[in-house]
């Protein structure tokens, strides 16, 4: 069986589209397939100078550790190195995760076969090479300002935006909801890719994941595939976008899902700004 571990970048992620992500979800994203988890870790940094100052954050913090050892990772919490500038005469505070992270990546690779990483920084590009040599599978999940080295150097790399539930769709008034075990249904928000569209008679197709089982078969016409597939017209774009830059793997589109007797139909559609 294939043995998986999983490696989260929390800070990171808070601060790049990901708060507020699913990390039960994220488990069974992990193990997909039959996978076996190995080990599930999350990094993160304490901010002791703000904690001495604010004991409501040093409460969020350490709420936010249990329920990560609720869902069984193992979580490394670390303190900001205050970092003095001779030249400018101040001090900034160094996340010292990452670099944690990376070595604990390395230890573990030793007995896994995947590893996945969810992350976008391109700290964790040159392990890559390594991690291959030592026969693992790496697989990235990341939301924004993801590294295109990180993107295109992986061997698997998925948005969380795209995987189901993993993180709640946001309402008509922006606020997040659990819509768990509606991702995929009439009248609920979705979130896909334009993988084809016309430029002629201006209407196209919005490709979304319903499953996480057998991903590969990304051809929605397989009745196999995870992958389904939503009319979208050129009136339901929003201003933003421009039906010339499409099709686009690089614009992740948040709908609510419509259907009809011709099939799935997207409205209210809203781009999310993705890996810049």
């Amino acid at each position: 069986m294939r043995k998986v571990g999983v490696f989260v970048d929390v800070n990171f992620l808070n601060n790049s589209g990901g708060f507020g992500m699913n990390y039960d979800v994220l488990r069974n994203f992990a193990i997909r397939d039959s996978g076996m988890l190995s080990n599930l870790f999350a990094y993160m940094n304490y901010n002791q100078f703000r904690a001495e100052e604010e004991e409501a954050y040093h409460r969020r913090q350490r709420d936010f550790e249990d329920r990560l050892r609720d869902f069984g990772f193992t979580v490394t919490s670390l303190l900001y190195n205050e970092v003095f500038s001779h030249t400018e005469g101040n001090s900034f505070l160094q996340s010292t995760s990452e670099v944690r992270m990376a070595m604990d990546i390395l230890v573990a690779s030793e007995y896994l076969d995947t590893v996945v990483i969810v992350s976008g920084s391109d700290v964790f590009y040159s392990l890559f090479s390594i991690l291959r040599n030592k026969g693992c599978r790496v697989e990235v999940i990341g939301f924004k300002n993801v590294s295109e080295a990180v993107r295109c150097g992986s061997d698997f790399f998925l948005s969380g935006y795209l995987i189901p539930n993993l993180l709640s769709p946001q309402d008509s008034d922006g606020v997040r909801e659990d819509f768990r075990r509606k991702w995929g249904e009439p009248g609920f928000r979705t979130r896909g890719i334009c993988y084809s569209f016309n430029q002629e008679k201006k209407f196209g197709f919005i490709r979304f994941l319903r499953s996480l089982d057998k991903l590969w078969i990304v051809d929605a016409r397989n009745p196999e595939s995870p992958w389904e597939t939503s009319f979208i017209h050129l009136t339901e774009l929003p201003s933003s976008v421009s039906f010339e830059d499409l099709p686009s793997r690089d614009k992740i589109f948040e709908f609510t899902l419509s259907e009809s007797e011709k099939g799935f139909q997207s409205k209210e559609v809203v781009q999310i700004n993705e890996y810049r």
